[in-house]
Order: C-alpha cells, then sequence, then structure tokens
C-alpha cells in the first residue's frame, strides 16, 4: 500500500529521472533539471531544460534536493586541503614528464 506523501523533490543535472522514481512511486511531485530533454516521460514529473548554474528555485520549496553534476566539477565541492594536494600531484606528474 502506497504511503499518502506529498511535496516537491528536485533533482539537478538529471535527465533520466532514476533518481526521482522512487519518490515518484511513494506519492511525490518531481522536477528534474538538465541541459538535455528529459530521457523518458515519467507521470508526477516535470523537467526543464535548463543549466543549474542559472536556474532558479523560484519561490519552490523542496523536500530533498539531489544534484548529478559532471565529474569535472565533482573536484571543487572538495575541501580546499584535498584540492591543494590534487593540484600537487598534478603539478608533480606534468614537471616529472617535462623532464623525462
Amino acid at each position: 500500500m502506497r504511503s499518502a506523501s506529498s511535496g516537491l523533490v528536485l533533482s539537478l543535472c538529471d535527465r533520466t529521472g532514476q533518481m526521482v522514481q522512487p519518490w515518484l512511486e511513494a506519492g511525490y511531485d518531481a522536477l528534474t533539471v538538465d541541459l538535455q530533454s528529459a530521457s523518458l516521460s515519467q507521470p508526477r514529473r516535470r523537467h526543464s531544460i535548463s543549466d543549474v548554474r542559472c536556474w532558479t528555485l523560484g519561490g519552490l520549496l523542496p523536500v530533498a534536493v539531489f544534484a548529478f553534476p559532471p565529474c569535472t566539477h565533482a573536484l571543487l565541492c572538495h575541501p580546499p586541503h584535498y584540492i591543494g594536494a590534487a593540484m600537487t600531484r598534478v603539478m608533480l606528474t606534468a614537471a616529472k614528464d617535462t623532464t623525462t
């Protein structure tokens, strides 16, 4: 038996809608935002073709938010010491490649 749930679930950088599927089945509405059109249509799901870096909530109050940015942006989410260590490894590797 399905529970009587309500509210909006927001999923950014999500073309497929796979993340929101269980929420849809539980009775929530969903909004997915991606640069590409949705890969499939799902009841109770709206899809916005937008750049999430420029997109605004516009007064929406989601009960849950998910985001799946491209892996190239993930490094920026790490603590500063991690970024520093990663950059040091990149620079050392580059320096080693130029000396051999």
